[in-house]
């Protein structure tokens, strides 16, 4: 009994002896494998230590260069700015040179068409007198004070304007006085002047005065003669038609009053050459009055050029030209 009781004691330890040391050998087994696991995550947590230093200096340096090229960017930035402030600043200094420079040339322009309008003026009134633009009809002035005064005092005016004999008398008077008057002088050189202000002034043989200059020097041309004249008849009475009649030649030309007597009659008054129609009521025709006329200068190719008075002024081609004209006016 106590035999198998030991026996049954023996099994029963040496069961439990194995149930521990197989126990303690899973629980080692157990130990080693946490050991293991330890050692393995120790490991990766070195590697990932390592790897963190490692990210941990390269966003170091990152960072860093971020931040370098931040503060480049800020201080490019505030250069940009302080030029952007000077480029404005400048902007601002040329809009307004420019705005001055523009007033200043919009000045100098209206300066200058002040300028350019003066100078068309006088150089209108310079070259008016060389007659060439065919303005002569503004030296014909019977208004003018001297030219009315003078005729008065040499005709004593009319006392009745339909009195043909008081007319012509005193159409005659007027001619002797200026043809006995008015000495002849030729025009000294005169400045016709171009529209192109670069071009120097041209110096001409001829140029026409008004009456009243006429009358203060108590000379001139045949043009300034028969415009003198004319300015008289006129003052004395505009209720006869009247002109000045021009014939020109090659390289020269002469000036005298004309008028139509009626019935293709005409009168021709030339103060310079002393020559005068011989009526001064009924003259002679038209064609036989210029030819008597024009047949005192010795120049085949003269011909009536033009005729004018205060208002028209009319050119023509040729003698006939001016006889057509004339005949469609004043002939029978």
């Amino acid at each position: 009994m106590n035999s198998r009781v030991s026996t049954i004691a023996l099994v029963l330890l040496a069961t439990a002896s194995i149930g521990e040391a197989w126990f303690i050998t899973n629980q080692q087994n157990q130990i080693d494998q946490l050991n293991f696991r330890i050692m393995s995550l120790q490991y990766q947590t070195t590697v990932l230590s390592a790897r963190s230093s490692l990210l941990e200096s390269n966003m170091s340096d990152v960072l860093a260069e971020f931040e370098k090229q931040v503060q480049e960017i800020q201080d490019e930035n505030a250069k940009l700015e302080l030029e952007y402030t000077d480029i404005v600043g400048e902007n601002e200094r040329i809009e307004y040179s420019l705005a001055v420079l523009q007033q200043d040339h919009e000045d100098l322009l209206e300066d200058f068409g002040e300028y350019v309008d003066q100078f068309t003026q006088i150089r209108g009134e310079i070259n008016s007198r060389v007659g060439i633009d065919g303005n002569l009809s503004r030296f014909v002035t019977p208004q003018d004070p001297a030219v009315a005064g003078w005729m008065l005092a040499i005709t004593g005016g009319y006392e009745d304007p339909d009195s043909p004999d008081e007319v012509w008398g005193d159409y005659e008077a007027l001619y002797s006085w200026v043809t006995s008057r008015i000495r002849e002088e030729l025009d000294s050189p005169y400045p016709f002047i171009y529209a192109d202000s670069s071009r120097q002034v041209r110096w001409v043989k001829h140029s026409v005065r008004y009456p009243n200059e006429t009358l203060a020097d108590l000379s001139g041309d045949c043009e300034d003669q028969a415009i003198l004249l004319l300015s008289m008849m006129t003052a004395y009475s505009d209720r006869l038609e009247k002109w000045s009649i021009s014939i020109d030649w090659e390289g020269g030309g002469h000036v005298a009053v004309a008028y139509p007597s009626g019935d293709g009659g005409l009168v021709i008054l030339d103060p310079t050459r002393d020559f005068r129609s011989d009526s001064l009521v009924s003259g002679d025709p038209a064609s036989v009055a210029l030819e008597e006329w024009i047949g005192r200068f010795s120049h085949d190719d003269a011909y009536v050029n033009s005729v004018y008075d205060g208002e028209m002024y009319m050119e023509f081609k040729s003698t006939a030209d001016f006889l057509a004209w004339f005949n469609a006016n004043h002939g029978v």
